[in-house]
This record gives C-alpha cells, sequence and structure tokens, in this order.
C-alpha cells in the first residue's frame, strides 16, 4: 500500500503547484486589461476573440478563467477553469501533462525515449491556437539524449568539447528523423536535428520557483553532423531554414547545466550570450581561466537585448540608448555577478537619429555600433534586477565566440 500512497502524494502535489500558477502566466494569455476590482479581461488566446468583446476574463483572487464566445465542454454552460483547464484547452495531452507543463518538470516532459514506429510522421492535433508549441512539445518528448550522438559530433566540428560545461550536453537532445516541412497535417521532410530546450521561471509562491518548458531551438544536421543539413522544399526545390524555434520563445533561455542552479548566485557568475555555439565557446574559454559558472544561452537577440525607448519620430540617440522596461530582455532576479557575452559579427542595420537643428536623420549602425548598443541596453537590464556587476565581453570585430575559438584551434 505504501507504493501507490507515495504516488498519490506526488500527484496531488503536482496538482497543487499547478493551481498555484496564475492563469495570467499561462503561455498565450496576453493583452488583457483591468476590468472591474480583481479582474481582467480581453482576447481569448483559445478563440481569439477580440480585445474590445472582454468575452475573456481572468478573476485574479479564484485564478480562474472562463470565455464566453467559446463552445462550452459537454455538461457546462460556459467556456472555463483553472490553470490546468486552460493550458490543457491551449496544448493537448493529459491533466497531468498540462500540470507538468505548468510547474516546470521538465524531467518529466524530457524523459528521453525512442520515437514510437513512424511517429516522425504524425503531428499533434491542430491546436485551438496558432501557437506552434504543440510542435515543439512532440519533438522534445520523442528527441533522445544527446550523449554520444550527432549532437557531439556537431559541437565538435566547431571545436567546442561536449564535455567543458558540467551539465551542458545533457541539455541538450538529439532528434534522429526531426520533422523539417508539413503539409496537410502530415511531416513532408525530416532530418536529424539538435534539440535545445527553452524554459520560463514561473513562481510558485512560498519563494519557490520552477522552469517550465516554453519553447525549442532546433539546429537541422547534415547525415554525419559535421555541418548544418541543406534543406530544400521537395515540390520547389527551395531552401528552407536549418535552424527553427517552435513555440514561445520570448523571455525565455536555454540553461546550458540544470535549471535549477541558474538561479543560485553561489554557483558563480552567470555567463549570457545570444547563440548556442558562440555562448559554448566563451563559456569554455572562461570557464578554464575562472571556474564555475552558471551559463545561459538566450537564442535570440530580443531576449538578449531587449527594446529602447525612442522619440514619437522613431529617433534615439545610439551612443546613449535607453533600456525600455516595459520590453526586456530574458533576466533574472538578483543575478549576482553577470557577463554579457556580445557577439561582433552583426549586420549593418539602418536606424533614425536626431541630426543637425535635431532633424530626423536615417544612418547606418555598424556591427560595432550594434554591438555597443546591445551591451548599453544589456547593462541597464540587469542593473535594474539588482546585479551586483555586469561586465561585458566580446571577440575581435566581425567574428562570433565560436569564431574565435576556431581561429585558436
Amino acid at each position: 500500500m505504501s507504493r501507490p500512497q507515495r504516488s498519490d502524494h506526488r500527484r496531488h502535489d503536482l496538482f497543487d503547484r499547478a493551481r498555484q500558477v496564475s492563469v495570467m502566466d499561462v503561455d498565450g494569455v496576453a493583452g488583457l486589461r483591468r476590468s472591474g476590482a480583481g479582474r481582467m479581461a480581453g482576447p481569448c488566446p483559445l478563440c481569439g476573440g477580440s480585445a474590445r468583446s472582454g468575452r475573456f476574463t481572468v478573476h485574479l483572487s479564484r485564478n480562474v478563467w472562463a470565455c464566453f464566445a467559446c463552445p462550452p465542454p459537454p455538461g457546462k454552460r460556459v467556456a472555463g477553469g483553472g490553470p490546468v483547464d486552460l493550458e490543457m484547452a491551449l496544448r493537448g495531452g493529459s491533466p497531468r501533462d498540462a500540470a507538468q507543463r505548468l510547474v516546470g518538470d521538465l524531467e518529466a516532459q524530457a524523459i528521453p525515449r525512442a520515437p514510437a514506429r513512424n511517429s516522425v510522421h504524425r503531428l499533434p492535433p491542430a491546436p485551438r491556437s496558432r501557437s506552434t508549441f504543440p510542435i515543439a512539445a512532440m519533438i522534445w518528448r520523442d528527441a533522445r539524449p544527446a550523449r554520444n550522438s550527432l549532437v557531439e559530433r556537431w559541437l565538435k566540428s566547431r571545436d567546442l568539447d561536449p564535455a567543458a560545461l558540467p551539465g551542458g550536453l545533457d541539455a541538450l537532445r538529439y532528434h534522429p528523423a526531426c520533422p523539417a516541412l508539413w503539409a496537410g497535417g502530415q511531416v513532408r521532410l525530416i532530418a536529424p536535428a539538435m534539440v535545445v530546450g527553452m524554459a520560463k521561471m514561473v513562481a510558485l509562491g512560498h519563494g519557490q520557483i520552477a522552469w517550465r518548458l516554453a519553447a525549442i531551438h532546433v539546429t537541422y544536421l547534415a547525415a554525419d553532423g559535421a555541418d548544418k543539413a541543406d534543406l530544400r522544399d521537395p515540390d520547389t526545390g527551395d531552401p528552407l531554414p536549418s535552424r527553427r524555434i517552435y513555440g514561445h520563445p520570448i523571455g525565455a533561455v536555454a540553461p546550458l547545466g540544470p535549471p535549477a542552479l541558474l538561479s543560485d548566485a553561489r554557483m558563480g557568475p552567470l555567463l549570457v550570450g545570444e547563440g548556442l555555439e558562440s555562448t559554448w565557446a566563451v563559456a569554455q574559454m572562461l570557464m578554464e581561466q575562472h571556474g564555475p559558472m552558471r551559463v545561459a544561452a538566450v537564442l535570440s537577440l530580443a531576449n538578449f537585448q531587449g527594446g529602447w525607448l525612442r522619440d514619437r519620430d522613431g529617433c534615439f540617440d545610439p551612443h546613449a540608448p535607453i533600456s525600455d522596461p516595459a520590453s526586456p530582455p530574458w533576466l533574472l532576479p538578483d543575478p549576482g555577478d553577470v557577463i554579457v557575452a556580445i557577439d561582433a559579427d552583426m549586420a549593418p542595420v539602418r536606424i533614425f537619429a536626431r541630426g543637425p537643428m535635431r532633424r530626423r536623420t536615417e544612418t547606418m549602425l555598424d556591427a560595432g555600433g550594434r554591438a555597443a548598443l546591445c551591451a548599453s541596453l544589456a547593462r541597464q537590464a540587469w542593473r535594474r534586477v539588482g546585479a551586483r556587476s555586469v561586465r561585458v565581453v566580446r571577440p575581435r570585430m566581425g567574428a562570433d565566440f565560436n569564431d574565435q575559438i576556431r581561429e585558436k584551434a
């Protein structure tokens, strides 16, 4: 009898923690405005009801939602429920699956197993929202451990040591036949792939936090793992991207090590980089010199630098940009010492600034200017959340850190 009791205890604990997650924090809920005391209203993430209709409401104190536009389930007059119900309606699966996603049970979500026969040819049911998270969850679920796979060959081909980051290789997954193109519910193209989980930190109350899978970053690999895959549309021959993100990446991060250690400042400085290979490279170099670090790849420029304030004409001073608190990068509260690793090979972009007589002037921001802009914005954002120190490192101009480590090799 003791085993079922322990199982029941774990089950109740899982759902208790899931119910503590605010409905407002469920991925897909956005654009809600206050509508009376203790209530928010706006567009429904399920049916797409407009923000004006206010037919999707969240009662904050009760932590429940309701939509008067969605078709109600059998036996109910209105579609609604708690955070588990909304997560399950948005992304499918069982109540337990939804609860595990909400509380960040990455261990359960990432149990490596061999895909079932022909499973790569099945797609999940079409989501009721436009989210690509069901695809992310399917790929992540079917991915295998990266150890002794093409992922190791890929890292070595970039002169990266798979063993350099403690727990880093265990944070990656390998999919031997990852969907790369589909149409009409059928997979049209597959390729081996490196899969990286991107997680969001969720507050569970009473000072507890969890990490919840929010997206995946996929790098499609050549058959020998030494290069990225050359993907082509089988009908048109048009090239397809060799890297894709599925899910909800904004505000998410790929921990290159155990996620729970990211928030523990006792484990060393927090190293934040953008691309996976570049972040791995700079971590490999710095850890050889300075010892243990917490390592995180944010995998997008928006997650790395955040937004900045502009005037009503879209102008800003590139030499003194002001970080926009309403559009932050990925951040961690009370992070301790932070090292921001900025690549120096970004493409030039056109911006608008104030010229002589404060006229609106179009100008080019080169790789050096973009690196400086990124450094300033990231430094401001991390100081805003209480970083003890913020150090910026970058490679030579025109390169990223992976280029630099390959040159040394």
